[in-house]
């Protein structure tokens, strides 16, 4: 890596990270919300967003692994390009993510009874 090619690649992310061309680049795939302050979602994402902001935390597929992650993924990706309702999408992923924490609980021994309703 040479000097001229770090200062490049500086230069790149910091084109990258400039909310004028991060949000136009993120909201062209219609996949993800831009994350960079200072850019605008695209409208059809505005269920999505709003539904976040009555959280206290919004977790991911990132705490999911192999197969739950995957349909996690893919249900929220169906939802952001405006192929399925919230309702429908959350039908979908409740038994995705309850899967997921059963199967940890089973492979850790986690007794989580007393968090039922």
């Amino acid at each position: 890596m040479t000097p001229d090619k770090i200062e490049a690649c500086i230069d790149w992310l910091m084109f990258l990270a400039a909310p004028q061309n991060s949000g136009p680049m993120v909201n062209d795939l219609g996949s993800f919300l831009p994350t960079v302050k200072g850019t605008k979602p695209l409208e059809s994402l505005a269920p999505l967003i709003s539904s976040m902001q009555n959280t206290e935390k919004q977790g991911g597929a990132c705490e999911l692994s192999g197969e739950e992650g995957d349909a996690y993924y893919r249900l929220i990706q169906e939802f952001m390009a405006n192929r399925t309702s919230l309702g429908d999408t959350m039908q979908k992923v409740t038994p995705v993510i309850q899967a997921a924490v059963d199967k940890q609980a089973r492979e850790n021994k986690w007794d989580l009874s007393k968090y039922k309703r």
